[in-house]
């Protein structure tokens, strides 16, 4: 029989990453607090398969795409199994309606979650919902930039980013950026760098470099990122744009204010038990826990969307 380790629980290695954070702010080994992050989301899922917000809540397609992005690049997708049933289980029972709204973007998300748990977005219960998300982008844009970025996103996914339709969504895009970003949004603009660079953009590209100037005059003095709510730094901004710095190929050491990197300050989102926060100080909306700690360990993971 094979030999099993005995693994510490997520409550000791939270504690364990406070430690370390108290102890190197440049906070360089990360594995363990990725791993606290993991069995939290891992404590999510519900005994349909798919992936509450938090322990106890309600599974939905939209945080069990996001889980099951996280756990693929993490290396623990095969570990969500409960009751018999896997996220990919969830995700092909519960396709999004086409009259959500953004639907293009929900479709995005939802078929980089399906792809990352291991099943065929063009043949889910015999629907291809790959061409379903072709067609959406005949509608034009989304009503804001971030929503735009899943749906170039989706399409990289499903190795649709050099179709036509992906190449017209682009040229719409890119008419949009204004000042370097997508509406002076931090969030926005790190996604977009994520989605532009999955379907195709140079990184040298001078959309991708003014993108990133417009990141870098962005983060804050404590290493973080603000977003749209705020001037204070917060761990969405911070996972959209480290994904965007992984993505680009960029060293988190370049990017460090006083000393402290958009790692150190996303760490120091993170709560006992592995769920973080908003920031440091203020959990946030409880309908982003999943978003945040999700995409948070991807970013930590040195990973960027889509993850597969």
């Amino acid at each position: 029989m094979e030999e099993r380790r005995t693994k510490p629980n997520g409550l000791a290695l939270a504690f364990a990453c406070i430690i370390l954070l108290t102890l190197n702010s440049n906070a360089e080994n990360v594995s363990m607090c990725i791993e606290s992050s993991t069995s939290y989301i891992l404590s999510c899922q519900n005994t349909d398969g798919g992936f509450g917000q938090a322990p106890g809540t309600l599974s939905n397609n939209d945080y069990t795409a996001e889980a099951a992005m996280a756990l693929a690049q993490t290396g623990n997708i095969e570990s969500a199994l409960k009751g018999g049933k896997t996220p990919l289980d969830y995700l092909t029972a519960n396709p999004p309606s086409e009259s959500t709204s953004s639907y293009a973007a929900v479709l995005g998300k939802y078929l980089m979650g399906v792809l990352a748990a291991g099943g065929d977005p063009s043949n889910i219960d015999g629907v291809n919902y790959v061409q379903k998300l072709k067609d959406a982008t005949k509608s034009g844009l989304q009503a804001y930039p971030f929503a735009d970025a899943l749906v170039l996103l989706g399409l990289a996914a499903t190795g649709e980013g050099g179709s036509q339709e992906a190449k017209d969504y682009v040229s719409l895009v890119k008419a949009a950026q204004s000042d370097g970003g997508w509406w002076n949004d931090v969030d926005s603009t790190g996604l977009m760098v994520n989605a532009l660079i999955a379907v195709g953009e140079s990184p040298k590209s001078s959309t991708i470099k003014d993108a990133m100037k417009f990141l870098s005059k962005a983060q804050n003095s404590d290493g973080g990122f603000p977003g749209m709510a705020g001037p204070a730094s917060n761990s969405d901004s911070d996972a959209c744009a480290i994904m965007a710095i992984n993505a680009k190929g960029d060293a988190i050491s370049d990017w460090s204010k006083n000393g402290k990197t958009p790692v150190a300050h996303l760490l120091s989102c993170q709560q006992p038990g592995g769920l973080i926060w908003w920031k440091p100080d203020a959990s946030g909306a409880i309908g982003y826990y999943m978003m945040q700690t999700s995409w948070g360990a991807i970013a930590l993971d040195g990973g960027y969307l889509p993850t597969v």
